[in-house]
């Protein structure tokens, strides 16, 4: 039996419902994917939680600090060892010497744990960039309010609001928040209360965020009328 072949007009209206379709599916797709990634990433902030609560059970009560510079251990370069070497150990990459010692420099794959899925940054040279930083806060000349600062941190006892911020998304910008790099490891508040959009990763207001007590969401970030000083404790929901 001859079959009819189909006409120009159907073949149009054929292709038409298949766009049609597409249009309908694909921000649902979108959507999806970006749920997705969201998920990943509240999973690596409670997996880093996890290493962090073991490096403090072994390492008198204390959180690590941003970055080691003046007491840092013998063989460390200025800045070298980072918050995230020394969770190393804990969350399961089990470093060597000579790759805490790098100041960076770790391949683009080893770096799955604290890069978010949805951050757009990579580097040319496959250098392991980070999705987040240690809670600095900040006091002007360089003091700290929040967790952890160079060659200081604070003991979990002394976090006295349990919605603190552990660790949040931090600024990528020019590709600097690289793994194991000291210098660029930590969040400062002044830097989210001057209302920059290049440091969110998954909403134009919301930030991924875990706190010292464990609690890993999506965060708005109040800025209007917050000081440095406060923003670490208590101004966010």
């Amino acid at each position: 039996m001859k079959t009819k072949p189909f006409t120009l007009v159907e073949l149009l209206v054929v292709m038409a419902v298949i766009g049609l379709l597409i249009s309908i599916l694909l921000p649902s797709l979108g959507r999806a994917k970006g749920k997705a990634q969201q998920a990943v990433c509240l999973s690596n902030n409670r997996q880093i939680f996890v290493a962090m609560m073991e490096y403090t059970k072994n390492n008198k009560s204390k959180f690590p600090v941003a970055a080691a510079q003046n007491d840092r251990p013998v063989g460390y370069s200025r800045r070298a060892l980072t918050w995230d070497d020394m969770l190393s150990d804990y969350d399961g990459r089990r470093l060597s010497e000579a790759e805490k010692k790098l100041n960076g420099g770790l391949p683009a794959g080893s770096a799955s744990l604290y890069k978010c899925p949805a951050s757009p940054y990579k580097r040319d040279d496959n250098i392991a960039l980070r999705s987040y930083g240690i809670n600095k806060g900040h006091i002007a000349g360089g003091g700290f309010t929040g967790i952890s600062h160079y060659d200081q941190s604070r003991y979990v006892a002394e976090v006295e609001d349990s919605n603190t911020f552990l660790l949040v998304e931090s600024i990528l910008i020019n590709m600097r928040n690289i793994l194991g790099r000291g210098g660029n490891s930590m969040t400062a508040g002044s830097t989210y209360g001057m209302g920059r959009k290049d440091i969110y990763i998954h909403s134009p207001t919301r930030l991924t965020s875990l706190s010292v007590d464990g609690s890993v969401r999506a965060t708005s970030i109040l800025t209007e009328g917050l000081s440095p000083q406060n923003f670490w404790t208590y101004y966010h929901d």
